[in-house]
């Protein structure tokens, strides 16, 4: 393989550049590597002059050091010849090599200058690289010198000075000072890597646009250019074209230039006008603060419009509340002396209240007991037990009414029944809940509130009726016996007893009802709540006397009995019972039942017949 100084072009071929040499500018330059870094024991041609530092890594632009130390080097005289031994291990030919090559990779960084056009001038520099550490190949950031403007980017020379820091106690050194004209290098290719031949001592490679360009022996041949036939033909723009962009681009600049320009002197102007254009900000602040208590002085002096308007509106309504009060206390004097005199009508509507309910119950009474001596009801004389009656001389059984000696008797009696019920119920102010239709021995009741199929009028006679609907309408007529009963407070311990049930309800009713019937029920209801329920008296007072007798005298011995009264209570006559005849004493016992106080007597009661 040929080397960098046998001058000869390599075998294989060298690509060609995009920019043609004379067309190369700064404005292309886009980065910058150096490769085998390392000081050259005899550099070739006159060694740089020192040169000042133009920054250290920990100092601004443009403050440099004015010494410089010797750059260290380091020839071949200086590295020792391995000698003649045996091989040894590659570990230790490595440790060699390190500590050989230590000597060789310092610190490096590169700064850009322009070309000098005095002789022995030094300008700022244009650009500084950032510092690599420890390489002998280093690659720098890419850069851009657009910045500098078009008197740098249009030119193609530059000044290129790297600096190395090999870790010695003189510091950084100026290792290589190159002006490098662009034209003139050469081109490597796309990329370094495109390079397949060794590059010399402290080569410096420039990044331009369309490739890798270096100062290389090899490729300062120009070479030969292929023949113009196989060059094709490219459409480009004429030189009045080229030369327009060229003044607009001056153009672009002077505009540029001039905007900065005048941009410092409007810097300057409003220094120097500092204090007149404070005022003048003080005085359009303070405008601006009058303004806007102007606008809060008027949102407060509408604020003060409506309080005064809310107070004023406050008064009137006080004003009225106060005339509102006052007629309220003068209307509450008059109902208070309206109240005193209607106390007195109120005594007296309740007196007379009384009298009348006194005077209801007293002829309810009356009515009754009229109604009981109209129907008498009387015990059945040779029954085999005492719960047998009949009303106006006609039997009515408690049961078994299919098998009873007359029919037509037993159906006169229930109208007789449904006759009285009737009354009762429009005295007693109770609407029975299952009406009755009286008709004599042809009576019969309505159930309007059963869910049933068929008629709901139901027969009170046996003969040429369905005995099953007799049976029910008896029933019936039992269960409106029963809510009279409940309706005075008396309690039916067997319902089918009807004419028993019906002799005790009117017999209470008629004697009064222990008050209740004076008081409570003559208003239409029961006790008040809280008033002592009515005491329950079953009284007979018709034992053994003949249909028409009059004149009973009653005298009572009471002695405490424990049984709660029920029908079975109310007995015959113990002695003489069913005789006849005038001067006779006859003997009765009855059953009386207090439930303000739970106590239950039984009373004898002596009658003599007049």
């Amino acid at each position: 393989m040929p080397s960098a100084s046998d001058g000869e072009a390599p075998a294989t071929s060298i690509p060609l550049p995009v920019l043609l040499p004379q067309n190369r500018r700064l404005r292309h330059l886009s980065g910058l590597s150096l490769r085998n870094l390392g000081a050259p024991a005899t550099p070739p041609g006159a060694s740089p002059a020192p040169s000042k530092l133009p920054t250290t890594p920990a100092t601004a632009a443009g403050e440099v050091d004015d010494d410089v130390p010797p750059i260290p080097t380091l020839d071949n005289s200086q590295m020792k010849k391995p000698e003649q031994r045996r091989r040894r291990s590659t570990k230790v030919l490595l440790q060699r090599w390190e500590s050989a090559s230590q000597t060789l990779r310092g610190d490096a960084f590169f700064s850009l200058h322009r070309m000098p056009t005095v002789e022995g001038e030094e300008g700022k520099p244009l650009y500084i690289s950032e510092v690599v550490p420890k390489s002998m190949n280093p690659d720098f950031q890419s850069f851009d010198l657009s910045s500098a403007g078009p008197a740098v980017t249009r030119s193609d020379c530059v000044v290129v000075k790297v600096w190395v820091d090999y870790g010695a106690a003189e510091g950084w050194s100026l290792l290589v000072e190159s002006e490098v004209k662009l034209g003139e290098l050469g081109y490597l290719g796309k990329n370094i890597a495109d390079w397949r031949f060794p590059l010399p001592r402290n080569a410096i490679v420039f990044h331009l646009a369309d490739g890798c360009y270096a100062d290389v022996p090899v490729l300062r041949k120009v070479p030969t250019l292929p023949a113009a036939d196989r060059i094709p033909s490219t459409t480009t723009s004429s030189y009045d074209t080229l030369l327009r962009l060229t003044n607009l681009e001056t153009c672009i600049y002077d505009a540029n230039f001039t905007t900065a320009r005048i941009s410092a002197q409007i810097s300057s102007i409003l220094t120097a006008s500092a204090e007149p254009l404070a005022l003048i900000s003080s005085i359009s602040t303070t405008r601006v603060r009058l303004e806007a208590i102007k606008k809060s002085l008027a949102i407060e002096r509408r604020r003060l419009a409506t309080a005064q308007r809310r107070r004023t509106e406050l008064k009137e309504s006080h004003a009225a509340r106060r005339a509102a009060m006052a007629d309220g206390a003068a209307s509450q004097d008059s109902g208070e002396a309206y109240l005193t005199s209607a106390r007195t009508t109120l005594d007296r509507s309740k007196a007379s209240l009384a009298s009348t309910r006194e005077a209801t119950a007293a002829q309810r009474q009356r009515i009754v007991a009229e109604l009981m001596s109209i129907y008498p009801i009387v015990s059945l004389p040779g029954a085999a037990h005492g719960l047998a009656f009949t009303i106006r001389g006609l039997h009515l059984p408690s049961s078994n009414h299919e098998d009873a000696g007359n029919p037509h008797e037993t159906s006169a009696a229930l109208g007789h029944v449904s006759h009285i019920l009737t009354l009762l119920s429009y005295y007693l102010g109770t609407p029975l809940r299952y009406p009755l239709r009286t008709i004599g021995s042809t009576s019969w009741v309505l159930d309007p509130i059963s869910v049933i199929q068929g008629p709901r009028a139901f027969p009170l006679y046996v003969r040429g009726a369905v005995y099953y609907r007799f049976e029910y309408a008896l029933f019936l007529v039992n269960k409106d016996l029963e809510q009279l009963m409940k309706r005075v407070g008396l309690q039916a311990v067997d319902i089918r007893h009807t004419l028993g049930n019906l002799k005790s309800l009117g017999l209470f009713v008629a004697g009064g009802g222990g008050g209740w019937v004076g008081s409570d029920a003559a208003a239409g209801g029961g006790s008040a709540p809280g008033s002592a329920r009515p005491s329950l008296s079953l009284r007979l007072l018709e034992v053994g006397k003949p249909e028409g007798a009059a004149g009973i005298g009653l005298s009572r011995s009471p002695s405490p009995v424990p049984p709660t009264p029920t029908l079975r209570n109310i007995i015959a006559a113990e002695n003489g019972g069913g005789k006849e005849g005038k001067g006779k004493e006859v003997a009765f016992r009855e059953v009386d039942y207090d439930s303000t106080d739970g106590k239950t007597t039984k009373t004898t009661t002596t009658a003599v017949v007049g």
